[in-house]
């Protein structure tokens, strides 16, 4: 198999921006330009059409994490620039339709990943930076309902994936 690279360009440069996929799209948002200017941009590419296109989260914000689960896709928390988000953009490929939810509390720095129909979201950075979370939040695709859990302790910058249904 010769597999071939194939690079594009996002409509502005950023880090700390969130990527996820849906479908045949790929869904790269938020972040920070390097002059420091949190970005609600998200910018999609779908693969099947090989086009790119552009449009915002709720609200402009940096280190939130993403994930994808049946037809949806998920931004959740963040960093505004001056403070934590509770917010969840959520992406319904299906519909090509967005609305929102809310974390259980604010926090930046934190993971996510999918499982089944599941989705979560687990720990992070709150109050202030100081202080990280234990906090999981669980949102159901299937009965589009929210649930909390614990980690076993505490911690940001941490990663998350799956397999199956685990």
């Amino acid at each position: 198999v010769n597999a071939q690279w194939a690079s594009g360009a996002l409509s502005k440069e950023r880090f700390a921006l969130a990527a996820t996929s849906i479908g045949t799209k790929v869904l790269f948002a938020g972040g920070s330009e390097q002059n420091y200017i949190i970005s609600s941009i998200v910018d999609i590419y779908d693969n099947q059409t090989d086009t790119w296109s552009t449009t915002n989260l709720s609200a402009p914000r940096f280190e939130l994490a993403a994930a994808s689960a049946g037809s949806k896709a998920f931004f959740a928390g963040g960093h505004t620039g001056s403070e934590y988000s509770d917010i969840v953009d959520i992406y319904d490929n299906a519909t090509n339709t967005w609305t929102t939810g809310k974390l259980s509390e604010p926090r930046s720095q934190l993971c996510a990943t999918s499982a089944g129909t599941k989705v979560f979201f687990a720990g992070g950075r709150k109050s202030g930076g100081a202080e990280r979370s234990d906090v999981v939040d669980i949102y159901d695709t299937k009965t589009n309902t929210w649930s909390i859990h614990k980690l076993s302790q505490a911690r940001c910058w941490l990663a998350a994936t799956s397999i199956g249904n685990k």
